[in-house]
């Protein structure tokens, strides 16, 4: 039970100081004290100090020695070798729901769609983001692939990293993401493969569509 409580414990202090990367709450070249995640956190020093190891395996933090953990800039390189792994499997998965189809699957992206569509109205960027995601492993889960989801979405953290500063960008187009999501959608339950696959590609091919207008705005994000 101890054992289970520790491990519970790390994966909350990873799963939060991640989003906090992901979500630019813990900027580039910022320290991160053990007292502040301590604190910001709610959890012990073994759970988070387990956490940061994970994380600087993963490139998101690194340390300094006798100074401290810090967030790492953004690595484009993992955000584009992320693009082309989603681009493909994505699709693939897209595809294999048209042959699947069934109103359970049309019925969970429509009420995901429609969320988001909540979301792009208010601007809430954090909805936004979730939905984003969430549409997605939805099919996954539709054809039985859902571990595959979550290895997808563990490598893709740089590329969601610049997602979502591409969304506090001021030409960000909210609806047009809806709208390509929704187009998805009806393609599935027209059960159109070839359409699917165009749809998908088009999608995929542009997720760092506004990574000049947000290395720009954002310099201090990104390695010189």
């Amino acid at each position: 039970m101890e054992d289970e409580l520790s491990e519970s414990q790390q994966k909350q202090a990873y799963e939060a100081i991640r989003a906090g990367i992901i979500h630019a709450a813990y900027r580039p070249g910022v320290r991160l004290p053990m007292k502040r995640l301590t604190e910001e956190l709610d959890l012990g020093r073994t759970p988070i100090r387990e956490a940061l190891v994970r994380l600087t395996q993963e490139g998101l933090v690194y340390s300094v020695p006798h100074s401290g953990t810090y967030v790492s800039p953004i690595d484009l390189h993992a955000a584009e070798s992320a693009r082309y792994v989603r681009k493909n499997l994505e699709t693939a998965v897209a595809v294999e729901c048209c042959s699947r189809g069934g109103d359970v699957i049309l019925a969970s992206l429509g009420e995901v769609l429609e969320r988001q569509r909540v979301a792009a109205a208010s601007r809430d960027a954090q909805a936004f983001y979730t939905c984003d995601g969430c549409f997605y492993r939805r099919l996954f889960e539709a054809v039985g692939k859902e571990e595959v989801w979550l290895w997808i979405d563990g490598l893709s953290v740089s590329l969601d990293r610049v997602r979502w500063l591409s969304m506090l960008t001021e030409k960000f187009d909210w609806d047009a993401v809806v709208a390509q999501h929704a187009a998805v959608r009806d393609a599935i339950e027209a059960r159109d493969a070839n359409e699917v696959c165009r749809l998908e590609t088009q999608y995929l091919n542009g997720l760092l569509a506004y990574l000049d207008v947000v290395r720009e705005r954002y310099p201090e994000y990104f390695a010189e």
